[in-house]
Order: structure tokens, then sequence, then C-alpha cells
């Protein structure tokens, strides 16, 4: 092989290896940062999450703690049940509280990466929930149930579809880090 075509492909890998080091993150990085500075004046939750639903349930809290949500220890949940209906469209049920501000809703994200997020808000009475942390039956609203309009098929369940919850200080927390839905 010349030397003009070794030196060349060298000089190539040398400066791929230079943008795929140095450039793409501090583009990347860049970008990021005016995303959030519009989001935060925006301080809308669902388009915050949003595109935080880009992540995996594992690089989820690295990038939420970057956007300026705090992870939380009173933040508790459950989906009891995620089901594929015949016609398409995803049902989901269960309960999500803060137990610090029990008789606030919460807002529930049914996050499936790059594939779809979903949002429902706690409004229905849930005795059992109320029972197990000792607040008054009808003092909290912790449950939810919906089926979302927006048809989908069976990549929401492969794509490890996780669920956040969020309350209105933007405190968060994974309450189920994988969520198996029937139907699929």
């Amino acid at each position: 092989m010349p030397i003009r075509t070794t030196l060349s492909i060298l000089a190539g890998a040398g400066l791929a290896l230079l943008w795929g080091v140095v450039a793409y993150p501090v583009i990347d990085w860049a970008d990021n940062a005016l995303y959030w500075r519009r989001v935060r004046a925006g301080s809308d939750v669902a388009e915050l999450v949003g595109h935080l639903g880009n992540n995996t349930f594992f690089e989820f809290s690295r990038a939420a703690a970057k956007a300026g949500l705090r992870r939380s220890d009173t933040i508790k949940g459950v989906v009891d049940n995620a089901t594929l209906q015949p016609d398409g469209r995803l049902r989901l049920f269960g309960w999500a509280v803060d137990t610090h501000k029990g008789n606030k809703p919460v807002d529930v994200f049914l996050i499936a990466p790059k594939v779809a997020v979903f949002m429902v808000q706690t409004s229905r009475s849930r005795d059992d929930v109320a029972d197990v942390f000792l607040f008054p039956r009808d003092y909290i609203k912790a449950g939810f149930e919906t089926t979302f309009d927006h048809k989908v098929d069976c990549a929401v369940a492969r794509a490890a579809p996780y669920v956040v919850v969020v309350n209105q200080d933007l405190e968060y927390d994974i309450v189920n880090p994988q969520v198996k839905i029937a139907g699929c």
C-alpha cells in the first residue's frame, strides 16, 4: 500500500477519533444545556419527563438530575395492571402517592424508552393504600386507572417500560423499574 494511502487512512481515523472524543460530547452538552434552560423556564412537567423518555431505566436518574428533578424517598406507587387491549389501546391501573403530601395528586408516567411516554394523574380513592399509609380514607386520591386513546403495539412492551412518579415539587421516584404489559 502506498505511503500516501496509509497516511490518508490514519488522518481520517484521527479525525474520527477527535470528533468522537472531543467535539461530539461538547456539542451534545451545549445542546442539552440550552434545552434544559428552556424547559426550566416553562416548568411543564409532562414536557420535561417526555424529553427524559428517551432514556433507559438505568440512565433516567442521571438525566433527571441534570434536568433539575430531585429523587424522593417519600413517593411510593405500584402499577397493578398494564394491558394492551385488543383494539391497540393501553390500559394502566395502579396507585401512587407522596407520603408527605398525601392529599396532593401526583403525575404517573409510563416510559417506554424511545417509543412512547404515557401520563396519568392520580384521582381515584384507594382505601387499601390509605390504610397502609395510615391516611383517612377520604383524605387521599392515590389511585389511577386509564385507557390511553393513542393506539400502540407490542413495541411498547419490548422497549423495557418503567414507571416514574413526579410530584408538584419536581421530586420523582422510579416506582416500577420494569413493567410487564399483558397482551403482548
